[in-house]
């Protein structure tokens, strides 16, 4: 299977496979020999457009009646759940996006049958793979940067559904990130306010196993106009800043203001900084989808372990149901 094309089966075509996900696996070597979704309409367009040889209302019988290697699912966590465990069993490797069921007892379940089949649940944790993220982590392991010592975080969003599918699919995000960032770490308080049913937002704290102390922000009061998500690691003397997924600074100690008459940026003091190519307007690799896809890909064609897989996820599951049950 190294040597040939990935065969795969979609489940749910909705606007995250379709503006994100479908247009990726093009470049990939993969075939996508079936898709599933109960929406006939978008069904029948997906078939359509992409020429895809099979289509299915339930992904029970696409899995009896396909010989997929793999599948990749986006729908909500409980179908994630359902999917993934008879994907399992069925013997394919399985994508699920974020997030991948609703308990600590389920991400259990599909971390046993993971290790029981040999075959991988991957979840789609995107910002692991983002440009400025990746950079970030490269930067804060040097021996120069000397350990994160703080970590300070904001991920707000416009109003949200609910305090649940806020905490489970937007939440989820930045402690997993964190979790990437600086290692495991455990909430060590939580505060939050509520507006209206729509609109609350929530501060919590923690320390990592490594020492550092550091707190995440996230709200459904401000506007997705305007950026609305940041990170900072703080080094030993220096610090590296992602703004907006797009662009990230790494502070080293410098020269002073002014620098006199033959003033030059100093290689191994001054700032360096990274920002996305704005005139690509095509291009959203930063946003790490494109890696994710290829790394599941991958690690499927190959049979082995994806670097996001469901013994890791394991922790950030268990991390969301400890937040949320200290805002109880």
């Amino acid at each position: 299977m190294a040597n040939s094309p990935v065969k795969l089966g979609l489940v749910g075509l909705g606007g995250h496979m379709a503006d994100n996900l479908l247009l990726r696996l093009m470049s990939l070597p993969a075939d996508i020999s079936a898709v599933c979704d109960t929406n006939l309409e978008r069904l029948a367009l997906v078939k359509g457009k992409y020429r895809i040889a099979n289509s299915y209302t339930d992904y029970r019988n696409m899995l009896e009646n396909e010989e997929l290697d793999a599948v990749i699912c986006s729908v909500d966590p409980q179908v994630h759940y359902e999917a993934a465990k008879a994907c399992l069993l069925a013997g394919k490797h399985v994508f699920a996006e974020k997030t991948p069921c609703h308990t600590v007892e389920q991400a259990e379940e599909l971390a046993e049958l993971q290790r029981t089949t040999n075959c991988y649940a991957m979840v789609g944790f995107n910002r692991r793979f983002a440009t400025a993220y990746m950079m970030a982590a490269d930067i804060a392991r040097r021996p120069e940067f000397g350990g994160v010592h703080m970590y300070q975080a904001k991920y707000h969003a416009s109003e949200y559904g609910s305090k649940s599918s806020f905490i489970f699919n937007h939440i989820v995000n930045h402690l997993d990130l964190a979790r990437y960032l600086v290692g495991e770490l455990k909430i060590t308080h939580v505060e939050h306010f509520v507006l209206d049913e729509r609109r609350f937002g929530y501060n919590l704290t923690f320390i990592a196993e490594s020492g550092t102390i550091g707190n995440i922000q996230s709200a459904s009061v401000q506007h997705m106009t305007f950026p609305v998500e940041r990170v900072e690691l703080i080094g030993n003397g220096r610090n590296v800043i992602v703004d907006n997924l797009k662009n990230i600074a790494y502070n080293r100690p410098g020269q002073l203001n002014g620098g006199g008459e033959h003033a030059a940026l100093a290689d191994q003091r001054d700032t360096l900084i990274w920002n996305v190519n704005q005139g690509l307007h095509t291009s959203f690799t930063y946003l790490g989808y494109d890696l994710e896809l290829q790394e599941f890909i991958r690690s499927a064609a190959e049979r082995r372990t994806p670097v996001v897989h469901m013994e890791d996820t394991l922790k950030t599951i268990r991390l969301v149901h400890q937040f949320h049950s200290l805002i109880q």
